[in-house]
């Protein structure tokens, strides 16, 4: 019975301005059969981001036909002036 534990991809969401919003989570397979599932987490990949090492075929595809030069491009001028977030008590 030896156990597994692999991560999927949930759902992948492309916002207006070409960000990728990727929700997965990890779960554990037993036998081939899921025994336990972990909370759906998400991150994000904006335009100009490297998302070549990214683990997922899928994402790195989607990345690729999104983040067309014109999208990096009219991103980073957009938030060009953006000021930083402010700081958290984590941080």
């Amino acid at each position: 019975m030896p156990l597994s534990e692999e991560s999927v991809i949930d759902h992948i969401r492309v916002q207006p301005e070409g960000e990728l919003l990727v929700f997965s989570y990890s779960r554990i397979v037993r036998d081939g059969v899921e025994v336990a599932r972990g909370p759906v987490e998400g991150r994000v990949i904006l335009p100009g981001d490297d998302f070549e090492a990214e683990p997922n075929e899928r994402v790195r595809d989607i990345a690729r036909v999104v983040h067309t030069p014109a999208v990096v491009a009219a991103y980073q001028a957009a938030t060009e002036n953006t000021p930083p977030p402010l700081p958290t008590s984590e941080g």
